[in-house]
């Protein structure tokens, strides 16, 4: 993948995941404005979730461009699905061990907190009740959004084929 492709799909990622990080962050919390160190870890595991997300998408458009399908709406829909289901895996995986690790009572003045978790393993499974909700809400946002997603995706991977030369199958004729 060419650098200004990556490029593209890194900040394209991060906005995403940021962007859809807000709005539960926004109801989530007493006073949403103060950061605190969970919430920009938080902020942080989802912008990283998104990047996760949209490389996956592209890599997999790039494999379905090459071997002649990917063009249309329907090619969008489905870079949008696998940008929706990367992101959604990507993100509750990471807020699943960042809730962990912030109920053990890690922090910077007492690391040695963050062995709690070995002799309380039930802190993993209350967790991950929120982990789902993450998984579920992501990828019902992603879903609903895949056309948009996918079609940002999309975009990327044809700028790579034109600038690498590839012969890339758009339905239309080589790119």
């Amino acid at each position: 993948m060419n650098v200004g492709a990556r490029n593209l799909l890194v900040v394209f990622g991060l906005v995403w995941g940021v962007a859809l990080a807000v709005v539960p962050a926004v109801f989530a919390f007493d006073d949403p404005f103060t950061l605190s160190p969970f919430l920009v870890s938080a902020f942080v595991c989802s912008a990283l979730a998104g990047v996760v997300g949209a490389l996956v998408a592209a890599a997999w458009a790039s494999r379905r461009m090459v071997r002649g399908g990917g063009s249309g709406m329907l090619a969008s829909v489905f870079a949008g699905v696998v940008h929706g289901l990367g992101f959604s895996v990507a993100a509750s995986v990471s807020i699943w061990i960042c809730l962990a690790v912030n109920i053990s009572g890690f922090s910077t003045a007492t690391p040695g907190n963050i062995f709690n978790l070995f002799g309380n393993p039930g802190i993993f499974e209350m967790r991950g009740i929120a982990a789902r909700a993450i998984f579920v809400y992501t990828l019902a946002v992603g879903m609903v959004l895949s056309p948009v997603s996918g079609a940002l995706v999309l975009r990327a991977v044809r700028m790579e084929g034109r600038i690498i030369g590839h012969k890339m199958n758009t339905g239309k004729g080589n790119i």
